[in-house]
């Protein structure tokens, strides 16, 4: 007889299986004092989740969102439809909140927080919104990945993996309105090493102009020096307009 899986245990808790499948689990439960305490346990962290209000986008992250949108479809010179977070399907919902309750697993894990009710409630709203952000990060179009990056302002702490998210979107996106979008999300955090590294990377892998002159003024604006290679290089380029050349000139300027 096929292994029962965990798979076929969150399928079993959440009314997925046909009632054969579902017999079939029944019957090995049954005769497996281990499977039956991993049901169990399953049983109550979805009790837990479900308990929890679902993800959302805050009021101040929707505001946020639709400043950053109305700039984009300004200097694009285009409209733009709106993106918004619908309720998702039961089965979809489901998977959302067990790939939660997963994240707040690996935190405490992790180390991140340990205490009480208080902390465990933080722990529980920055895998929410963290699961919210991924979400949108995958979205074909540029105005969800734009609503991405306001979701992370929402954060309590500067959390180590969603940084490494928005500088993904900082280096590699296609679409310059979301590249500055993250710009703007990362520039919360001047102190942080991880912050100031991505924002170097992505100085050195060819951005469009427009994110170019930001990430030019962040650094500066940051003090770092660690720039100043680069700047260098920009400036004995030929190749580049003449206004990237001479912002990198004045930011040289600025930091010596």
């Amino acid at each position: 007889m096929k292994p029962i899986t965990e798979t076929d245990l969150v399928d079993y808790l959440g009314g997925e299986l046909s009632a054969e499948e579902a017999h079939r689990v029944e019957a090995a439960v049954a005769d497996d004092s281990a499977l039956r305490a991993e049901l169990e346990e399953l049983r109550e962290l979805m009790a837990e989740i479900k308990s929890a209000e679902e993800p959302t986008l805050s009021a101040a992250a929707d505001a946020r969102f639709e400043t950053m949108l109305a700039a984009a479809m300004e200097q694009q010179g285009q409209a733009t439809e709106m993106t918004t977070v619908r309720s998702l399907p039961p089965r979809k919902l489901y998977i959302r909140l067990f790939a939660a309750a997963a994240a707040i697993l690996l935190i405490f894990a992790a180390g991140w927080y340990v205490g009480g009710a208080e902390d465990r409630a933080t722990a529980r709203q920055l895998a929410a919104t963290r699961t919210l952000m991924l979400d949108l990060m995958k979205d074909s179009r540029p105005s969800a990945r734009i609503q991405a990056t306001t979701v992370s302002f929402d954060l309590p702490a500067a959390d180590p993996q969603t940084i490494a998210d928005l500088g993904h979107m900082l280096r590699t996106d296609e679409s310059a309105n979301v590249r500055l979008a993250a710009l703007d999300a990362l520039r919360r955090f001047p102190n942080e090493p991880a912050v100031r590294e991505i924002l170097l990377s992505a100085m050195n892998e060819s951005p469009p102009d427009v994110v170019r002159f930001e990430l030019i003024e962040t650094l500066v604006r940051f003090n770092e020096k660690r720039v100043l290679p680069y700047l260098q290089d920009m400036i004995d380029a030929d190749s580049l307009p003449r206004p990237v050349r001479d912002a990198a000139q004045m930011a040289s300027f600025k930091l010596i």
